[in-house]
């Protein structure tokens, strides 16, 4: 048998605890492709109502036809405490919406982040990753679980696709892109202080 590290075996079986323990081991993506499309529209959709209820960007009246638009790309990741999403400096191929827990963003690509401390944070509401994905950048931080978390991820050739169709919500999509991405910059320069997200 393996004789893996008494870590890497905690983490493997918190990945199954966390992401098989309530449910039958089975392939969804098999089952999904003998519906009709239509089926798997209405099931995405189903699947969808938790996120978008939760993320203000995807609730409000206003952007209710985006978000039914969005939900089929949906794509859920249960994450555990301390998993790295993604590095500083690495090409930004999808954005994610906050359903539960915390994300902490760092201001560095090395390995050993846990020593320092974190820019900002993501919480239950937030989404991430827009200044990549829509700015046309790598990675700007290094995003860490800090908690078990579930977050729901779009990649990012959907998400500008859907968003030609949507100018009011690509044009706050962008707003909010911009305005991390200045504060990203400005962390380079100076010392700034804490917060989250959505301060």
């Amino acid at each position: 048998s393996l004789k893996l590290p008494p870590d890497l075996r905690e983490n493997i079986r918190d990945h199954f605890q966390l992401n098989h323990s309530s449910r039958m081991l089975y392939d969804e993506t098999s089952i999904l492709r003998m519906l009709t499309p239509q089926h798997v529209s209405e099931i995405n959709k189903h699947k969808a109502r938790g996120i978008i209820q939760m993320v203000p960007l995807l609730s409000i009246y206003e952007h209710r036809e985006f978000a039914q638009s969005l939900s089929p790309y949906f794509q859920r990741v249960v994450m555990g405490d301390g998993e790295v999403i993604f590095r500083k400096n690495t090409p930004g191929d999808s954005i994610y919406f906050v359903h539960k827990g915390t994300v902490h963003f760092f201001n560095t690509a090395n390995p050993d982040i846990k020593a320092d401390h974190p820019a900002r944070s993501a919480m239950t509401g937030s989404f991430f990753g827009e200044v990549s994905v829509l700015m046309g950048l790598n990675r700007t931080m290094t995003a860490i679980t800090s908690s078990k978390s579930t977050l729901y991820r779009v990649e990012k050739r959907p998400l500008l696709d859907i968003l030609e169709f949507y100018p009011g919500v690509k044009d706050r999509m962008m707003m909010a892109a911009e305005s991390r991405f200045g504060f990203w910059e400005d962390l380079n320069d100076c010392n700034t202080p804490l917060g989250s997200l959505d301060d």
